[in-house]
């Protein structure tokens, strides 16, 4: 066997070792090293990789819609959502939890937490005249598309059932054992919420909701509501009634769906803030949903979605009933793509890492051996003393 080995080693007594050569062979080590650590790091980094697919994914039909804004100068008495079709008429059967907390002009929290429930929005100059009046209790037993209701929130399976009084909706609860004095103040008791903290003059909002919707195009509408308290709603002194509302906002949050790594929120920490009086604002919202599913090596999937958006603002003067103008406040429509992004997170292979760590180190004494051998013969045909053997 000994004529087949391919490592034949010289006699000890003709190798000839100098200071060069140690240095060579130092740096070498430390270069390997150095390589070593570096594709290691490469090796334990995910890879990520996009692939964009039709969507024919007909398993999810609902998503969570999560919403975190703060309205500088309006008042949460005021300030209510809706979520309609592109027809404008009312979403129907929609779990939504939506929480209202009242901000004074210094940025402190004022009073309890309100529970509100999707509720009509002021469209028209015409509605929003008729909203500055005092508070009229919608007496139904359900609502429609045309027209919403004061919910009963989680104490009926069916979210468009109504509590028209504050009475009602705690009746609602006792029966089915729930606690009818939470925390947070329903809507329909709201005057509860101004006992601690009185109303105050240029007070703002913050508004923190969470919707489970079906997986169609639609539209957020926050403005305005068509009926509310006045005596709730300070105004300042140069503002004429909500037809001049000033809609400065700024977008804390909004996502649709569970987050996961490399996930851009591009509304996140948007701020507008444009009033002119006497005008009041509409700002629109265009949102494009992009259906996302997100795998990492050895995790389950995230069904997720990301989100493109184009914008504007426009200042309106709905003073004047008569005149047609675009509704104020805030407007997000949202529409779904036809495709989905499926992005997959995938460690390097082992045998890859491998073969590259035998690259690194073969390649690197290979070279330095041929560097040693070249300073060598050098030294040899010049006959330099700084190559002789240390010894």
């Amino acid at each position: 066997m000994k004529s087949f080995d391919a490592f034949a080693r010289p006699v000890q007594e003709f190798q000839v070792k100098t200071a060069v050569g140690g240095y060579i062979s130092i740096a070498s080590i430390c270069l390997v090293i150095t390589l070593f650590l570096s594709e290691l790091r490469y090796f334990l980094t995910l890879e990520d990789k996009d692939q964009m697919i039709i969507d024919q994914n007909q398993d999810q039909k609902y998503l969570n819609v999560t919403m975190d804004m703060t309205f500088s100068a309006v008042p949460c008495a005021v300030l209510s959502m809706n979520l309609m079709d592109p027809k404008k008429a009312n979403v129907m059967h929609v779990s939504h939890e939506i929480y209202k907390t009242r901000i004074s002009q210094t940025g402190r929290v004022l009073g309890r937490r309100i529970r509100d429930s999707l509720t009509n929005v002021a469209a028209n100059p015409s509605e929003l005249s008729e909203a500055s009046g005092q508070e009229t209790v919608v007496k139904s037993s359900h609502a429609t598309t045309h027209m919403r209701c004061a919910s009963c929130f989680q104490s009926h399976t069916d979210e468009d059932d109504c509590c028209n009084t504050c009475e009602d909706v705690r009746k609602e609860f006792r029966q089915r054992g729930f606690n009818d004095k939470p925390e947070a103040v329903f809507a329909q008791c709201i005057k509860e919420a101004y006992e601690q903290a009185p109303a105050e003059t240029g007070e703002g909002c913050r508004l923190q909701a969470r919707l489970l919707v079906r997986k169609v195009p639609a539209i957020l509408h926050l403005g305005v509501a068509r009926t509310f308290k006045s005596e709730l709603a300070k105004l300042k002194e140069e503002e004429e009634g909500a037809a001049t509302m000033d809609f400065s906002h700024k977008i804390d949050d909004l996502s649709f769906g569970p987050a996961f790594p490399g996930l851009v929120h591009v509304l996140n920490g948007r701020q507008k803030s444009t009033h002119e009086h006497p005008t009041s604002e509409h700002y629109q919202y265009d949102v494009h949903v992009i259906p996302t599913r997100y795998q990492e090596d050895g995790a389950d999937e995230v069904p997720s979605h990301q989100y493109s958006v184009t914008e504007y603002v426009k200042a309106i003067d709905a003073r004047f009933v008569g005149h047609d103008v675009a509704a104020t406040g805030l407007w997000m429509t949202y529409d779904f793509t036809p495709f989905e992004v499926r992005v997959n997170r995938t460690r390097k292979s082992l045998w890859h890492f491998l073969t590259e760590c035998c690259a690194i180190l073969g390649g690197i004494f290979a070279f330095s051996g041929m560097l040693d051998n070249f300073a060598h013969q050098m030294s040899k045909m010049k006959g330099a003393p700084l190559w002789a053997s240390d010894g």
